[in-house]
């Protein structure tokens, strides 16, 4: 994960420059990364062989991922690396700057590009529809925060279609008939292990409770040792983040249900 730099600096613009040689350099890297800081051993998709079927050449295709977690664009970079397609990001500028800009120099060559999110970022918007008029794909997760709901999604901003649309217009004006495809894309995480996981750890802890001997607080290393294997404690920013989207999905419910 990429720490953000908020010190008061102003925004810049980092662009995109995808290069094969440091994607193939850093792939170990990335790898190693995904494992050990999110552990993630594997990456699953859904009929990748039909996903490139549907396009013409030299569409755009603009895939739309919910972001329930922070390890979500070294999922989709893993993603773009199974279909053999290179994918570009928009991200927020303020996670290019960390380490002396060492990780934006990183980020550019994965093809990732930044964005002013606190404003009407031209030089980003240009270079979205540029990305989309010239039959490349590109990644932007419209909900805009990790919000940690796992299998729901919060309201959508409307910058995706924004972006899709002009790209649209632009290839309508040069090339007739090509077309900008936004693919919904699903990104979750099965709670199976960690709620495995979790449930172990409370057995072997009630065992260990009941033993009260040295052979019940040794039985409960290995519940822990897999609890920490397998779950990352949340910072206060994201549990503030994620009371806040809870609190949200309770107040568009309640609406809903007063206007039935």
């Amino acid at each position: 994960m990429w720490n953000a730099i908020v010190d008061g600096a102003m925004p810049r613009f980092w662009p995109p420059r995808p290069n094969r040689f440091w994607n193939a350099a850093l792939e170990p890297w990335r790898y190693w990364y995904l494992r050990r800081y999110y552990k993630i051993a594997e990456v699953a998709i859904d009929r990748p062989h039909e996903f490139g079927r549907q396009f013409a050449p030299g569409d755009g295709v603009l895939l739309a991922p919910n972001h329930s977690h922070d390890s979500d664009p070294h999922v989709m970079m893993q993603v773009g690396r199974r279909l053999g397609r290179q994918l570009h990001f928009m991200a927020a500028w303020q996670i290019f700057r960390p380490h002396w800009g060492l990780d934006g120099w990183i980020l550019q060559r994965m093809g990732a590009f930044s964005v002013d999110r606190e404003g009407c970022d031209r030089r980003a918007l240009k270079q979205a529809t540029e990305i989309l008029t010239t039959g490349r794909s590109l990644v932007v997760f419209p909900e805009g925060e990790v919000y940690r709901l796992n299998d729901r999604l919060t309201p959508l901003l409307d910058g995706v279609a924004f972006m899709a649309l002009s790209a649209q217009r632009e290839l309508t004006k040069t090339s007739p008939g090509r077309r900008v495809w936004i693919v919904p894309t699903a990104a979750f995480t099965p709670a199976l292990v960690s709620l495995a996981a979790l449930m172990l750890t409370m057995e072997i802890w009630l065992a260990a409770q009941r033993w009260l001997s040295s052979v019940g607080r040794v039985a409960l290393l290995p519940g822990l040792v897999l609890q920490r294997l397998t779950t990352r404690e949340p910072k206060l920013d994201d549990t503030r983040v994620a009371l806040r989207a809870v609190a949200g999905v309770l107040a568009a419910d309640r609406a809903q249900a007063s206007t039935t």
